[in-house]
């Protein structure tokens, strides 16, 4: 098998609806994210996972067979991002039934409705697709019920403390006329008023006969013997067999050799270096008393307290067009894809504490930074030029334009999904380009610097948090109090936030700490090796010209880099 031919078979499985890694409706999510027909959404279940996991260890058997020897440049590393993501998708394969799929930010629901908000109903052929994969839906729901019985045998159910609003957010979908799988007002605008009155009408009753009866079904599910099978403990090592559950998270999401003590320590160093920093920048403010009397004055200062949700957004946009102006001092170019701002769904706004950015679907479209504008009098504008930079520019949308707008990269790379998505590398870059905004200017009022400092030991307090609560055995009590003390979040989002990494997504938040340390090591290195021959400008575009990789390959990189490899 030649590198090209491994290339394009992963590719055709990834792509196929009704082949081995459809499986969780990741094919489904994988088109649809690149602009694609989407015509099924395969089920979860054991069957399709043990499929799934053959069909890894076949390729990588295969992918022993390659000589990679004579592999250069981007040839080399497309070999390596290719085995590390079938590997990291076989090892995600054995922990089947400790996977969550009703949390809210794991939930079918909200992947589903992009899904669907992304569905061109132009054509007959397409709105009968359409109605096909709605029913699809109703189909997955009772498969995710099954899981959920299952995971209820094995002992392995959320805190009690998080289902109720699982079960708020399953019954809202109920609703057949106000369905998140209903086509958006704007694909609907292009069908005349008869057809899409009758469309409509086809959707909905869709819905109410094939997805409905099963969403109230899995919402009484678990309201009911998953409600009463739960208890109050939390955490990943509350589980039988938890803890190795939650090593392997850590692994996959930092992709370093770090285990759970070593980054918690790390964190509590990283938090107590940034309380220091945030001391000093108050003096510099001219305020005398303590940090908690100065958060809460923050907190109730109009400057900072938003009145609109659309302030939120203007304000986004606003850093991320200073920091795009000012972009030629640190990186040779610039992406065609132009970037802007929305505000979430009301319905999806109270699972999540921030937002997330969404690419475009091709390249060279506009990536949005999708931000959350409910509960205006909890938020704050202190913190929003690092979230601007961290989301939009440099962060998020400068990486993942870049990275697709490189024709020498394979599509596999270049539009990354689940299959190779590297937290670590996205969101650590993400962070790193936050803290670039003290280069850049960006922070020149000494408010938004704070604001940095604000939303980094939030981020550097996950690395204390998360390992306390799944690996440590720390208490919701115990982790909020930690939070309260040293960050500037309010109650409601530390709650969130809290219950994000003990059930959502554990492991995940120290990807963001993590990479960025990793980013910045790699920069003094380099800085320190090459001396005077150090391009600041040649690093960066190094790291993002490659799209997303395990920190291990990154380092590998940028020591060809500092070898004279340009």
């Amino acid at each position: 098998m030649r590198l090209s031919d491994a290339i394009a078979a992963y590719e055709r499985a990834n792509l196929d609806e009704h082949g081995p890694l459809a499986t969780a409706g990741f094919s489904a999510f994988y088109r649809s994210g690149q602009g694609l027909a989407v015509s099924r959404i395969a089920p979860v279940t054991e069957e399709g996972n043990e499929e799934a996991a053959a069909f890894c260890r076949r390729f990588l058997t295969q992918l022993d067979e390659l000589d990679g020897s004579a592999l250069e440049g981007q040839e080399r590393l497309s070999l390596a991002v290719l085995r590390s993501a079938i590997e990291r998708r076989e090892a995600a394969s054995r922990y089947y039934w400790y996977e969550p799929c009703v949390t809210p930010y794991r939930s079918f629901i909200g992947t589903f409705r992009s899904i669907f908000r992304a569905f061109d109903v132009e054509s007959d052929e397409a709105r009968t697709r359409y109605l096909a994969v709605i029913r699809d839906v109703g189909l997955y729901a009772r498969a995710v019920r099954a899981k959920v019985a299952g995971q209820v045998e094995r002992g392995i159910v959320l805190p009690r403390r998080a289902i109720p609003p699982i079960v708020a957010l399953h019954r809202a979908a109920v609703d057949a006329v106000r369905s998140p799988f209903l086509p958006p007002p704007e694909k609907l605008a292009v069908l005349d008023e008869t057809l899409r009155a009758r469309f409509l009408n086809d959707a909905q009753n869709a819905i109410r006969t094939e997805v409905s009866p099963a969403l109230q079904e899995l919402a009484d599910d678990l309201a009911g013997a998953y409600l009463a099978a739960a208890s109050d403990t939390i955490g990943q090592s509350s589980y039988p067999g938890g803890a190795g559950y939650y090593d392997y998270l850590v692994r996959a999401n930092t992709t370093l050799d770090l285990d759970a003590k070593t980054i918690h320590e790390r964190g509590l160093s990283t938090v107590d270096a940034l309380r220091n920093s945030m001391a000093e920048q108050r003096e510099r403010l001219g305020f005398r008393g303590s940090a908690p009397e100065f958060h809460f004055s923050l907190r109730h200062d109009a400057r900072f307290v938003p009145t609109r949700a659309e302030q939120i957004g203007d304000r986004l946009e606003l850093f991320a067009r200073r920091a795009d102006d000012v972009m030629p001092a640190l990186f040779s170019k610039k992406p065609s894809a132009p970037f802007g701002v929305k505000r979430l769904p009301p319905d999806l706004e109270g699972g999540m504490t921030f937002g997330y950015y969404q690419p475009g679907a091709k390249a060279g479209e506009t990536g949005y930074y999708i931000y959350n504008g409910s509960k205006l009098e909890e938020r704050s504008l202190l913190s929003l030029a690092s979230l601007a930079l961290h989301e939009l520019v440099p962060g998020h949308h400068y990486e993942i334009s870049i990275s697709r707008e490189n024709e020498s990269l394979p599509r596999f790379r270049a539009f990354q999904s689940i299959s190779t998505y590297i937290a670590a590398y996205h969101e650590g870059w993400a962070e790193y380009a936050a803290d670039l905004g003290k280069e850049l200017g960006i922070y020149e009022d000494p408010y938004d610097l704070y604001g940095r400092y604000a939303l980094d030991i939030f981020i550097s307090s996950r690395l204390v948090v998360d390992t306390g609560l799944n690996a440590l055995g720390w208490s919701l009590e115990r982790a909020a109090e930690f939070m309260r003390t040293n960050t500037l979040m309010s109650e409601t989002e530390i709650d969130s936030e809290l219950l994000r990494y003990a059930t959502d997504l554990p492991a995940q938040s120290l990807s963001y700490k993590l990479g960025s340390l990793t980013f910045a090591d790699l920069r003094e290195k380099a800085r320190t090796q090459l001396g005077s021959a150090f391009d600041v400008r040649a690093f960066h575009e190094r790291i993002v010209q490659n799209g997303g990789m395990p920190l291990t390959l990154v380092k590998a990189e940028i020591d060809r880099f500092i070898g004279g490899d340009r």
